[in-house]
């Protein structure tokens, strides 16, 4: 799973926080739908799934991948929403039915391609408020994350795979520009 995520980070070229959601919508040639501006068009791609999802969903038209989210006041839960559907794309949990694990996956993959762990440590990022405004999340998600890297400080378990050093590599500047 976190192998997913550093490779969806490094394919993808980020190495900067907080991610640019728009860029990668990009890049990938997807498409972002705020449901009540395009409600016509997202529920003709919805066909009749309209009351099965709440935040955010991913429907493939004519090879196309539509996200299509409801309109938030946080940013920071706007962001959590698309690239936890970043992460049903890129785990292929597109177009089977949805169930507790795919959303559980989905998550763990957005916590980790919006607050890379290696990137948080190495910024020195320790505090949810810190995470939260290094990497453009909500306080809430921050805290999780903030609570795992604590586990993970303790058990000294960074740098045990050549992705992770790569992805470090990677956001090199931006670390350098970042440190708390």
């Amino acid at each position: 799973m976190r192998d997913a995520a550093w490779l969806f980070l490094l394919n993808n070229n980020v190495c900067r926080l907080p991610l640019d959601i728009e860029q990668i919508v990009a890049q990938n040639d997807w498409v972002l739908l705020l449901y009540e501006e395009n409600i016509k068009v997202a529920n003709a791609l919805l066909k009749g799934r309209q009351d099965t999802w709440q935040d955010g969903v991913t429907c493939v038209y004519k090879g196309f991948k539509f996200i299509i989210y409801r309109k938030f006041t946080n940013l920071g839960r706007w962001r959590f929403t698309i690239a936890h559907e970043f992460g049903h794309i890129t785990l292929l949990h597109l177009n089977k039915l949805s169930n507790e694990e795919y959303e559980r996956e989905a998550n763990m993959f957005a916590a980790r391609v919006l607050m890379p762990m290696c990137v948080i440590k190495e910024c020195k990022a320790y505090t949810a408020v810190t995470i939260a405004s290094l990497c453009g999340v909500s306080l809430t998600a921050a805290t999780f994350r903030a609570e795992r890297l604590q586990i993970l400080l303790k058990r000294n378990k960074f740098y045990t795979s050549a992705l992770e050093v790569k992805l470090v590599k990677q956001f090199k500047m931006f670390i350098k520009e970042n440190k708390f």
